[in-house]
């Protein structure tokens, strides 16, 4: 999700086996000027049955839009999903200047690729975050890929614009994407040696490990996930997820060690409902703060806030929570979150089969 300065905000998902995005005014409602039919969605396929999907956007400074995810069978030759970028004119037409015809995408050694997360630099480059699966070993690698502003793989990063990375165990899976202003890329996910750990990866700015960072580049969390992960300012990172089953919130130093500074021990947690929590977006907060949004129990949305200490933000929902049941029974939850232009927070989710959007006055 994205929502620029003074601009409408931006979703990405797929409705069947397409790709969609929609814009929404400040009002939350459609942006009737975006779509063919003016609607609010536009609707992409790659040929009307293969799956294409959506999983995250980015918005440049033009005003195009910038889409990641995967699509089904899409590099020739290729029989399993592909990481797949594309690019949307404003109005909501797909830039057929981009990539081959408007699609960029990726094949990893006929192995099944997802591009979970995407960051945009400045110079017009896209990298994109999420993992590689063999399905005849079943061993899954995090992945990360740099893309030109033409749609064609980086050859300066990486093995030919590619990254993989394997933290011995048949399970690491990356889940977000984000960059340094120093043109680092960080990589959040999990890898499972025995439990299901959180990871955190540093990665330099031409795709190698940043031994600067945690060990070789890596930092290994408590059991659970990061899904989501922010750089701060002052060098220091935000990583948001689940730990010990509870939405949770990860301070870093910029050396990948925890910052004690934040709730005791580096780690702030929301729930104890006795149900799962996660959290799978973050909004820094101008104070200090952060907004953590996801979901509770695997059935409900759910938002937490911390002050820069990481202690609940009193002020906000009850006790810093906020916990959304849905009347009709749907499942629910926020997927992304990003700050409007007076600052407050917009989130992206879903109710059942509907895409959502809420907004909170937060910090």
């Amino acid at each position: 999700m994205t929502s620029p300065r003074g601009r409408p905000a931006f979703t990405a998902g797929n409705l069947s086996r397409d790709l969609t995005v929609s814009r929404y005014n400040p009002d939350g409602s459609p942006d009737t000027g975006f779509g063919p039919f003016g609607g609010g969605t536009a609707t992409f396929t790659r040929n009307g049955v293969d799956p294409v999907e959506g999983s995250d956007v980015a918005l440049q400074p033009d005003g195009k839009i910038l889409v990641a995810g995967r699509v089904f069978s899409g590099v020739s030759g290729s029989s399993l999903d592909d990481a797949l970028v594309i690019r949307v004119n404003p109005d909501g037409t797909l830039d057929t200047g981009f990539g081959s015809s408007g699609w960029a995408m990726l094949d990893v050694g006929g192995n099944q690729d997802f591009a979970q997360g995407l960051a945009l630099q400045p110079d017009g480059s896209i990298v994109v975050g999420g993992d590689t699966r063999s399905l005849s070993t079943g061993d899954t690698d995090l992945l990360a890929a740099r893309f030109l502003s033409s749609g064609a793989l980086d050859p300066s990063f990486g093995r030919r614009g590619v990254v993989r990375l394997d933290l011995r165990s048949n399970f690491d899976f990356g889940y977000d994407v984000a960059l340094q202003g120093d043109g680092k890329v960080l990589l959040a996910g999990s890898y499972q040696p025995s439990v299901i750990r959180s990871v955190l990866v540093r990665l330099t700015a031409t795709g190698r490990r940043d031994r600067s960072f945690g060990r070789r580049g890596v930092v290994v969390g408590a059991s659970g996930a990061w899904y989501a992960v922010r750089p701060l300012l002052d060098g220091r990172l935000l990583a948001g997820g689940e730990q010990s089953a509870e939405l949770a919130v990860g301070r870093y130093l910029t050396d990948g060690r925890l910052d004690s500074s934040f709730a005791g021990d580096g780690v702030a947690s929301a729930g104890g409902f006795g149900s799962l929590g996660r959290a799978f977006g973050l909004a820094p907060r101008g104070d200090g703060g952060v907004l953590a949004v996801g979901s509770i129990g695997q059935t409900d949305m759910m938002a937490a806030s911390f002050d820069a200490a990481g202690a609940p933000d009193q002020s906000f929902g009850l006790a810093g929570m906020f916990v959304h049941h849905d009347p009709d029974g749907w499942f629910s939850e926020l997927r992304d979150v990003t700050r409007d232009s007076q600052g407050r927070a917009v989130a992206a989710g879903l109710v059942g089969y509907d895409e959502a959007i809420a907004r909170f006055a937060c910090g």
